[in-house]
């Protein structure tokens, strides 16, 4: 049986994944993994493992995953789903279900091994290059449009299918292609010449890592290209024909009707272990006796095809490694960086985040006599901060001793307002947290605070000729530190501006978090109001906590028209058990409860 996960959004977004037996894949935001839903800001990078265990889907969140998993009206961290079932993670609902057996996979050797070529054949690029194409105005019209298809594939598996679309409208005959990816050291390390010989064990042969079929609509069978010829394509680093004869025997699979197969290597450092197979029954004159010269045509179209993919992806592969070389920007600022204008410095709306190590006085007291240990921890939590926003498409402009600056909005201008910041911001304090609950975490003690400020800054290069980075300026980056200053007065995790509020609608229904408006103050040093709200858990919002937020808004509204006595009387039954309460029952009471003369409504702060 095909098992796949089908996943789907209210906005039209959607793609099914195959499911194989025992095999733990990964889900997730992040391109690269196995189940990737890119669309949805609720899922993390890396949210859950997948496994199909006994005809049921075994889902466990990883740690770092903020959001449940809500299944039958309930919300889990792990479970188990049966075959028809749906589970929803955010706004995306995934349906776990069976396909028809026609759709093929690769998943294991079979005794259809053991069959016999009439012919058989391998070749190298050189010779290749000697073979016309069999149809070479059609099939270099088709190759035209590969440019296309890598520039809108975000990622390999979407590549993947895309190739096996565009062979199968390349070669007619062809009536199944796959496009298979090996684990290269595991060939390469492990694979020797009687690994591929037919009295071997099949159980020594690895596993792809990546799988992508298609086939003919009028194929009615499963679809079981022969791992031995791709592994020989693979370990000979040259294409591989073979046909199969009615009454031999042969090392390599033979699937249902059809008589023939060829495999190309993907060749190249990133592309190791990548291979295309092309597999039918018949010629293009639709003779059904075929020999190697019918098909050597289009095995050389399918290695051109190979080749350049090849080509591509070692430069992706470059600019992905200048990536994590490039440790303070997210892949967008580095792709701008090809075009030198492009990071000359702009004025833009900007979403700022500033986020500060706490506790470190504390640890470097326990860690005085292992500094080594103590900066091991410091670096440990600045790259939890710095993984946080780069997995949001953030850029870190500085790092600040034991606190990180992270932007948004330059050089591509976004859409989102202030909302990856947030979601950073909440990644990043979801594994602070976590970190803490395990005994030998080098985070454990720390903890962060975060201030999410929004509007317009200048971002851009600043430096000399020969020494520049990245920068952000303006009144907003202060702002985000005083904001980030004042989580320790209101014992809250994340303050946020107005301004950044008002970007964000109603992003945050489906994700467990809501805005609390905690007052209008003037910050230490500052002469324009500050409107502050912190963005918290709805978990760490109680519905019996519902009088306390009441009151506490009713005391802010209170103190706007200077009734300081009235709103004293709001907070003081909860001053003891709510940080912010207790914040404005202080400031009352060190005025008498009376508001001073000429009180504009505006809470001054006694520190930054």
């Amino acid at each position: 049986m095909n098992y796949v996960l089908q996943a789907s959004d209210h906005h039209e977004n959607k793609a099914v994944f195959q499911l194989l037996p025992v095999q733990k894949i990964r889900l997730g935001r992040d391109a690269q993994l196995e189940i990737s839903v890119t669309w949805d800001r609720a899922i993390s990078r890396e949210h859950a493992s997948v496994q199909l265990v006994d005809n049921q889907l075994h889902i466990d969140s990883f740690p770092a995953a903020r959001n449940p998993i809500q299944y039958q009206g309930k919300r889990f961290r792990k479970c188990r789903i049966d075959e028809g079932d749906i589970f929803k993670i955010g706004s995306t609902e995934f349906h776990f279900q069976i396909l028809a057996d026609s759709l093929g996979t690769i998943d294991t050797i079979h005794e259809e091994d053991n069959q016999v070529g009439r012919d058989e054949h391998v070749y190298l690029a050189e010779e290749l290059h000697r073979i016309k194409f069999a149809n070479s105005e059609q099939q270099i019209e088709i190759l035209a449009k590969l440019p296309e298809i890598i520039r809108e594939s975000e990622n390999d598996i979407r590549l993947a299918e895309r190739l096996v679309d565009l062979l199968l409208e390349a070669i007619p005959q062809a009536h199944a292609v796959a496009v298979v990816v090996f684990d290269s050291n595991q060939i390469y390390s492990n694979l020797d010449a009687e690994t591929v010989h037919p009295a071997s064990n099949p159980q020594v042969l690895p596993k792809p890592i990546m799988t992508r079929v298609g086939t003919r609509e009028d194929l009615n069978f499963r679809f079981l290209p022969s791992h031995r010829l791709m592994l020989r394509a693979l370990s000979q680093r040259g294409s591989v024909i073979h046909v199969w004869g009615e009454e031999s025997e042969s090392q390599f699979t033979m699937t249902g009707g059809l008589s023939w197969a060829f495999c190309s290597p993907v060749i190249g450092e990133s592309s190791d272990g990548w291979c295309l197979y092309v597999s039918g029954a018949g010629t293009r004159k639709e003779s059904l006796l075929v020999t190697e010269e019918d098909l050597a045509g289009d095995l050389r179209f399918t290695e051109l095809v190979a080749q350049f993919i090849g080509s591509i992806r070692q430069v992706r592969t470059l600019q992905e490694h200048r990536t994590r070389l490039s440790s303070f920007f997210s892949p967008n600022v580095i792709q701008s960086l090809s075009s030198r204008q492009s990071i000359q410095p702009a004025e833009c709306d900007i979403a700022v985040l500033f986020c500060d190590i706490r506790g470190f006085s504390r640890k470097a007291e326990e860690l005085r006599e292992d500094l080594p240990k103590l900066l091991e921890s410091v670096s440990e939590a600045l790259e939890v901060m710095a993984n946080g926003i780069l997995d949001f498409d953030g850029t870190i402009a500085d790092f600040q001793g034991d606190a990180a600056l992270g932007f948004w909005g330059w050089p591509v201008a976004g859409n989102e307002g202030a909302a990856p910041a947030l979601l950073a911001a909440m990644l990043i304090g979801h594994a602070f947290d976590e970190a803490n609950r395990e005994p030998d975490s080098l985070l454990r003690g720390f903890s962060v605070g975060f201030g999410v400020s929004f509007g317009k800054a200048l971002a851009g290069q600043v430096g000399t000729s020969s020494q520049s980075k990245i920068g952000v300026f303006g009144p907003i980056v202060n702002q985000g530190a005083r904001l980030e200053g004042m989580t320790k007065l209101f014992g809250t995790q994340i303050c946020v501006d107005e301004a950044a509020v008002q970007t964000i609608g109603d992003r945050f229904a489906a994700m467990d978090a809501k805005f609390r408006k905690l007052g209008r103050f003037y910050p230490k040093g500052m002469h324009q109001p500050l409107t502050v709200y912190s963005l918290q858990p709805s978990g760490s919002m109680p519905e019996s906590n519902r009088e306390v937020y009441l009151n506490y808004d009713r005391a802010l509204k209170a103190i706007e028209h200077g009734l300081f006595e009235e709103a004293a009387g709001l907070i003081r039954p909860h001053a003891e058990q709510d940080k912010p309460s207790g914040f404005l029952l202080s400031f009352l009471d060190s005025h008498d409860r009376v508001a001073p003369e000429n009180w504009d409504g505006i809470i001054p702060l006694p520190s930054k």
